[in-house]
């Protein structure tokens, strides 16, 4: 086995949850080399892999029999500045929310909506994160991601990514497509997107609401948000749920339903009142 590759290693530190369960194999790749090395060596010795960027969208329940190949590349750095259109480029390994202040704080906008999600650059695209109005979509501009099967890399449009409601190409081929590093189209000029009510509740009056000129305005709103539903002292894992989309007659039949319940809901709401009275 090579010096690289650690046995019996601890993951609690690479999950957000923090489940203590062991990997039989662990390795750590900084760079396209190691990690085009490490699934190498992992199919020479027939050993199944599980990648993993910052843990958030995975929950843990036993040991992992198999190469855990944590993705730790980094860097961030700007392709283009274009008549107000910037393209910036990320290494997958790079945490998420950090990367999103880092562009906040060179004045670009864009990803300031999805302030405080979890996890790491290179996960984004899997599943077409989003939040408050705002998708993965919305500000893309490409990826490189590596063929697992060929070994080749090849460059992704937003076409080619054919990304859905939480959906990409990659979550349809899991195991197939390894992303590298993910490009953002962003901008100098501020486009606020308030979509959720309780974000703009964030903001108490007009005076607060001026401040929507500054970037950074929408990450506080989030925060505001975000903070009311969770501890300070937690740690956020990823979601594992979607909102569910139903069609006007389906909604109609369920409202039908629950009109009955609801209505005993407040008969029985009323007589503990009284009674507490």
């Amino acid at each position: 086995m090579t010096a690289r590759w650690q046995e019996q290693v601890s993951l609690k530190p690479y999950n957000t949850f923090g489940i203590d369960v062991k990997a039989r194999y662990f390795t750590q790749a900084r760079n396209d080399d190691e990690l085009r090395e490490a699934l190498s060596q992992a199919r020479q010795r027939g050993v199944a892999v599980l990648v993993m960027g910052g843990g958030s969208n995975l929950l843990l329940t036993r040991d992992v029999d198999a190469l855990v190949l944590h993705v730790a590349s980094r860097g961030r750095r700007v392709l283009s500045d274009d008549a107000g259109r910037v393209v910036v480029e990320a290494e997958a390994g790079e945490p998420w929310h950090p990367f999103v202040q880092w562009s906040l704080q060179q004045g670009f906008c864009g990803l300031e909506n999805l302030s405080l999600i979890p996890g790491t650059v290179g996960a984004a695209p899997m599943q077409n994160v989003g939040a408050y109005g705002v998708e993965i979509k919305d500000v893309f501009a490409g990826l490189t991601a590596l063929d697992r099967e060929t070994g080749e890399l090849r460059d992704f449009s937003l076409e080619d990514c054919a990304f859905g409601y939480r959906d990409s190409l990659f979550k349809r081929n899991p195991g197939r497509w390894l992303i590298l590093r993910v490009r953002f189209a962003l901008s100098h000029s501020l486009q606020a997107i308030w979509t959720t009510a309780r974000c703009v509740s964030a903001w108490p009056n007009r005076a607060c609401r001026r401040r929507l000129r500054r970037p950074s305005a929408m990450p506080s709103a989030v925060f505001a948000v975000r903070s009311c539903q969770t501890r300070p002292s937690w740690v956020m894992p990823g979601a594992f749920s979607r909102t569910r989309w139903c069609p006007l007659n389906g909604w109609c039949a369920f409202a039908r339903r629950i009109q009955g319940w609801w209505r005993i809901r407040r008969v029985m709401a009323g007589r503990s009142w009284r009674q507490a009275g």
